[in-house]
C-alpha cells in the first residue's frame, strides 16, 4: 500500500524552493490529505534572487534528489525511508 498519495519533488520560483509529501492515514489515501513538509533548518539567506543568497535563484543551480530505501533482508523487499533534495 502506498505511503503517500502524492509527493511534490520540486515546487520552485525565484523566491523559494519547496518539497512536500501528502501522506496516507490509516491506509487511506485521498485528495484531502494534509500537506506535510519536512526540512532541515535552512538559513533565510540560503535561496533567493541576488548575489546575497547562498544560492542565487537568478543563476543556474543544480538539484539532486535521492530516494533512500531500507532493505528488509527477511523478505528481500525495499521500503522508502526518505527523500533527500540537495541544491548546489
Amino acid at each position: 500500500m502506498p505511503q503517500c498519495s502524492r509527493v511534490e519533488l520540486m515546487e520552485t520560483n525565484n523566491q523559494g524552493f519547496n518539497v512536500a509529501t501528502f501522506p496516507c492515514e490509516f491506509g487511506v489515501c485521498d485528495a484531502t490529505s494534509m500537506t506535510q513538509t519536512s526540512a532541515a533548518d535552512v538559513d533565510a539567506m540560503a535561496f533567493g534572487p541576488g548575489a546575497d543568497y547562498t544560492i542565487d535563484s537568478t543563476q543556474s543551480y543544480a538539484v539532486k534528489t535521492a530516494f533512500v530505501a531500507k532493505h528488509f533482508l527477511a523478505d528481500d523487499s525495499w521500503d522508502l525511508d526518505r527523500i533527500e533534495t540537495t541544491l548546489s
